[in-house]
């Protein structure tokens, strides 16, 4: 894939702006550095890989909410919009949850 993702607000009170940049060379193999597990597990957040433990870091030192995406996943671009009533999520850990409608999130159009 080659070309730029496309990303769709549902309602523009979702995000004031929504930024995305492609990284390449990301070595997603790489170990999560000893400092910054232990920072994350100080505030309660549990290290998952370098690329998402990378997010969750910004987040904590900035307070910018980040994620992270595989482009090669991709298909259809991302749409940021409100959850639907008892919409069932799949967190990180394989584990899920019940959306309700006040969250938001994105996911595949």
């Amino acid at each position: 894939m080659t070309t730029c993702c496309r990303f769709r607000l549902t309602r523009r009170r979702l995000a004031r702006a929504i930024w995305g940049a492609w990284l390449k060379g990301i070595n997603v193999k790489a170990p999560t550095p000893l400092w910054m597990k232990e920072k994350l597990r100080r505030c309660g957040i549990r290290s998952i890989d370098a690329v998402v433990d990378v997010t969750n870091y910004v987040l904590l030192e900035l307070g910018q909410p980040m994620h992270a995406f595989d482009r090669d996943r991709i298909e259809g671009g991302i749409v940021v919009r409100m959850a639907k009533e008892g919409e069932t999520l799949v967190l990180l850990d394989g584990s899920e949850a019940k959306a309700r409608q006040r969250h938001a999130g994105h996911c595949r159009p």
